[in-house]
């Protein structure tokens, strides 16, 4: 029953993950308005907003989240261009205590496939020397 429970909690907590990225949306979206209400409210905002005509206030906004999401991206590439996400995956799977013991089980069996290969090559060499010794007699 406790394994089950445990399995239940780390299923929850993937999909708790997963949904705080699209709550994090939600809050730049949210942020983004109260700033552009904010600025309205000290004036700043006026005279951008008249210029942008009718409905200026939410076209102001429009544009500011369309520029910020293209930043996000922008960034988004970079971290990937950069092999900074890729850095971050292989640290968080160092930290994974499952790939830990996979490696070492990989490095065991390296270490065995290259003993075995050893043996091999010796044995490889000891029938050459049979046959050179049969073919001389």
């Amino acid at each position: 029953m406790r394994m089950h429970f445990l399995d239940f909690l780390a299923k929850l907590k993937i999909r708790f993950d997963r949904g705080r990225g699209y709550l994090v949306l939600y809050t730049f979206i949210t942020i983004t308005f109260l700033v552009v209400d904010r600025l309205k409210g000290y004036g700043i905002t006026s005279d951008i907003i008249l210029s942008l005509g009718k409905h200026g206030t939410t076209k102001l906004t429009l544009i500011i989240i369309t520029v910020a999401f293209a930043g996000i991206i922008l960034l988004g590439h970079i971290d990937i261009k950069g092999k900074f996400f890729q850095r971050e995956m292989e640290t968080l799977a160092w930290l994974n205590p499952v790939t830990k013991y996979t490696f070492k089980r990989y490095d065991e069996m390296d270490e065995k496939l290259d003993l075995l290969l050893k043996k091999i090559e010796e044995i490889e060499s000891r029938l050459k020397e049979i046959e050179r010794k049969d073919n001389h007699d």
